[in-house]
């Protein structure tokens, strides 16, 4: 083990790579920005810390916050001599909510669905149409809006051999999967290339098989398909299908 991984805590990381992605947004330096996510779990993760750490800021930071800032001058005086123990100043306990604020101000961006939205990539596979199913409602829950949907590796029609035949068949009823149960988001199919798909050349021939002559940082879907809405102690599960909402109510 080194030095540096026993000094930060469990997620720090993720949190860091936040806040640098909100400072690349303030900067407004780049016309896109793209974040190459982690795999579900860790992109929900993520995804959950401004809601999770705004509750434990409200309910045992602040508190602890003011009392720190009030106490410090009644035992400072008394336990330094003796502990060299020191409670912290008002600057030191500013600084970890300055830090969630801009956490939270990240959330209204990457909510903001006029600017930001998320592409799920998925292969025509049992497992993995389920597991892009339960990424996409889970990112709507989050109320973070998905425009666009990637089916890969498309086995292409010039493929004769034998050999992948009932793979291309089985690929086909995937493929009409996909579309059917990720409606009315748009999808977009990638052949499966002959080649890794590295270097610029093949980067750009894959950026024409999915955008052509289209601009690729626009926004294909601006409505979150999935959606919670609160009414009182009430919740409603709203679905868009075939674009009409359909609601189911829960408590």
């Amino acid at each position: 083990m080194q030095a540096e991984e026993l000094a930060i805590l469990p997620g720090m990381d993720e949190i860091f790579g936040l806040v640098r992605m909100k400072r690349h947004y303030d900067e407004g330096e780049y016309d896109v920005l793209i974040i190459d996510s982690a795999p579900t779990g860790a992109a929900l993760r993520l995804l959950s810390l401004p809601e999770v750490g705004g509750w434990y800021m409200r309910k045992f930071y602040k508190p602890f916050q003011g009392m720190s800032v009030a106490l410090r001058p009644i035992f400072e005086p008394i336990f330094k001599p003796i502990t060299s123990f020191s409670l912290p100043d008002k600057e030191v306990m500013d600084a970890p909510y300055e830090f969630y604020e801009q956490i939270e101000a990240l959330e209204k961006v990457l909510t903001d669905n006029t600017q930001t939205s998320v592409r799920l990539v998925t292969n025509p596979e049992k497992m993995v149409i389920k597991e892009s199913l339960r990424a996409h409602a889970y990112l709507s829950l989050y109320n973070v809006s998905t425009d666009l949907v990637v089916a890969n590796r498309i086995i292409p029609d010039s493929v004769t051999d034998p050999f992948f035949q009932k793979w291309k068949e089985n690929q086909q009823q995937y493929r009409q999967e996909i579309h059917d149960n990720f409606r009315p988001l748009p999808v977009k199919d990638v052949p499966l290339y002959s080649e890794e798909m590295c270097g610029l050349a093949a980067l750009d021939r894959l950026k024409e098989t999915l955008y052509g002559e289209e601009e690729p940082s626009q926004v294909y879907y601006r409505e979150n398909t999935v959606k919670v809405v609160q009414e009182k102690s009430n919740y409603s599960l709203e679905l868009c299908i075939y674009q009409e909402f359909l609601k189911s109510k829960f408590s």
